[in-house]
């Protein structure tokens, strides 16, 4: 600003360098007064203070996203799985553990017995279950399905189940195993406990296919009873085993090979001291 004696000139400005100057002048003498005066930047201080605004709407999408994470981190706890209870052992006291007689040809009548109920092996047939001391009737329910009888009586022939496996992975059994198990037990020279039975009125078993085995009968001796003494609930019925086993290993090996089809697989077995067996989780009967 400048102000001169009898005329005045007025000029108000704002230096970019952010100070104002005035002069004053009068008479004919000039005497100038120069003050700096620092001025704020308002619009400085208004960014300044809009930044931090704008920050805090940025710290509030930040906090929402922990709140999520917290709804979806703590739902309703999920009730604690229970797990199956675990598989037992069964302890049972024998008088007597027969050797492991595998071959029907060598199994005389204890070991016959002693193998009938060991729930390692497996009958031909099975009875439908009936509360003891009752005895089932007869069934379909054992490897052997269904059976005709000829009408002459000179042959009945039997289906064979499906889907029934020997232990230790020697696959499934056959017709081929169950003509192989009776004709061993009643050959010459078997020591099987009813050899002499099967003989006296079977003559030889045969497979005609995979499902499909046949038993012919000696002319006039059929027996009325053929069905009952090879059910589960007889203890001399004739051991289901493997002819693949046999075929593979030879008679030897055959003879203790510990190979069956029963709901119990042998792991360790000592004549005259103990049997140890596992339960078989996937057996046919518990599946059926």
């Amino acid at each position: 600003m400048k102000v001169r004696c009898g005329r005045t000139n007025l000029w108000i400005g704002t230096a970019a360098v952010g100070f104002l100057s005035v002069s004053l002048a009068c008479g004919g003498g000039e005497t100038i007064v120069e003050r700096t005066v620092v001025v704020e930047k308002p619009v400085v201080q208004t960014v300044v203070v809009e930044k931090p605004v704008e920050k805090v709407v940025q710290q509030t999408v930040v906090v929402e996203k922990p709140i999520e994470k917290v709804v979806v981190a703590t739902p309703t706890p999920a009730p604690p799985v229970t797990k199956p209870a675990q598989v037992g052992t069964l302890v049972v006291g024998l008088a007597k553990v027969e050797p492991p007689i595998f071959l029907p040809s060598e199994s005389a009548f204890s070991s016959a017995v002693f193998n009938a109920y060991s729930g390692v092996f497996e009958s031909l047939f099975r009875r439908t279950f009936a509360e003891p001391p009752a005895v089932g009737d007869e069934s379909g329910e054992g490897i052997a399905t269904s059976w005709v009888v000829a009408p002459d009586n000179s042959k009945i022939t039997f289906k064979i189940r499906s889907g029934v496996t020997f232990h230790k992975g020697f696959g499934e059994l056959t017709a081929e195993d169950v003509a192989f198990s009776f004709n061993d037990a009643m050959k010459e020279g078997s020591k099987f406990g009813r050899a002499g039975e099967l003989r006296r009125f079977m003559d030889r078993w045969e497979a005609v296919d995979k499902n499909t085995a046949v038993v012919y009968l000696k002319q006039g001796q059929f027996d009325a009873t053929w069905w009952t003494s090879q059910d589960n609930t007889n203890g001399n019925y004739v051991p289901l085993v493997s002819k693949k086993f046999f075929d593979q290993k030879g008679a030897a090996a055959a003879l203790t090979s510990m190979v069956a089809t029963g709901p119990f697989e042998a792991i360790t077995w000592t004549g005259g001291k103990e049997l140890v067996a596992e339960a078989v989780p996937a057996h046919w009967r518990a599946i059926s």
